[in-house]
């Protein structure tokens, strides 16, 4: 099992929603903005309607206020929808695996420790945890350098208003069953690390992309980027897609959820793209309606990111893993 530090480090990441399959899609924000105007989205079979607000975890001050519309809708609500009820979870215990420094071969380490040393965390440290733990610790420390914070979040906005007003909350899962998410993934989540270390840089700037199109209600470009990373992300089919299938299957359920008024708070990629939220409850007979304009940011090519692929693809995933077999697998 791993030692003590190291369980107080990690339950301190789940119980503020820290995960890092969640973090890679959500971390920066961008202050020149004015007040948020994120989208607000209404589905409605027969007499259970949902509206549907895309949720940013790790948040900043100038998050807030939020849309008037999304507040009401709070107000009327039956009840408060989100992924984890945090104060009726408890945090699991994983098992003792290979670590990152047994995992990892000698280019894939000489990566990680350039990685390491931009953000600043202890080399050690990072060896010593297994890869999904070393990923989640660096996108961590990434979400921490741009000044995000957990007590900002979205849906911790939600679950603070849900507690302080007695709303009735429904999570969707359980946070063991996140954890298996990361506990069970092929060679200990080491792919899930090569992501995170792979293009450092460019993620930032995507994630600022991510961040400044929600704030603008830009669905668009988020939909790109759903699309895109659907297409050049081994994560997305296990963090983003299947979750989805579940949770589509839930919201059908009448005896989970009879007619009435609910407001679902998810992160905010589970809604666009091909394989998002909005399309898949479409499918199921939802009537989808979004609520609220939004602007344009046009921040996101997935032309140029996917030229920028194929450039560095003869470097990426050296030695154990091949990027292509990976895509293969999943896809």
């Amino acid at each position: 099992m791993m030692t003590s530090g190291f369980e107080r480090a990690f339950r301190g990441i789940f119980l503020f929603r820290l995960s890092a399959i969640f973090i890679f899609f959500f971390l920066f924000f961008t202050p020149k903005l004015a007040t948020a105007k994120p989208i607000v989205w209404q589905a409605q079979k027969g007499g259970a309607v949902f509206t549907l607000f895309g949720s940013i975890h790790l948040g900043s001050p100038n998050f807030y206020p939020l849309p008037e519309l999304v507040e009401d809708k709070f107000d009327k609500a039956d009840a408060l929808i989100v992924e984890v009820d945090l104060a009726s979870s408890k945090v699991p215990a994983f098992p003792d695996r290979r670590n990152s420094y047994q995992s990892l071969n000698v280019k894939e380490k000489r990566l990680l420790e350039t990685v390491a040393a931009k953000a600043r965390v202890d080399l050690s440290l990072l060896y010593a945890m297994q890869p999904w733990q070393t990923a989640v610790t660096l996108q961590m420390e990434q979400a921490k350098s741009l000044g995000l914070r957990p007590d900002f979040g979205v849906d911790r906005h939600f679950l603070q208003k849900s507690s302080s007003t007695g709303k009735r909350i429904i999570g969707l899962e359980s946070l063991e069953q996140q954890f298996s998410t990361l506990t069970t993934m092929e060679d200990n989540g080491k792919a899930m690390l090569l992501e995170t270390i792979e293009d450092w840089d460019q993620k930032r700037l995507d994630l600022a992309c991510m961040i400044s199109a929600w704030r603008q209600g830009d669905h668009k470009t988020l939909t790109a980027m759903s699309n895109y990373f659907a297409e050049y992300s081994s994560l997305e089919d296990r963090v983003l897609y299947q979750r989805n299938l579940k949770w589509i299957s839930l919201l059908q359920d009448k005896n989970k959820f009879p007619d009435g008024n609910y407001l679902l708070v998810v992160g905010d990629l589970h809604f666009h793209g091909k394989r998002g939220l909005l399309a898949l409850l479409e499918k199921e007979g939802f009537s989808i309606k979004r609520l609220t304009s939004g602007g344009s940011v046009n921040c996101f090519s997935s032309a140029g990111r996917m030229n920028q692929s194929a450039n560095t693809s003869s470097q990426r995933y050296q030695g154990e893993v091949d990027l292509a077999s990976v895509l293969a697998q999943k896809y």
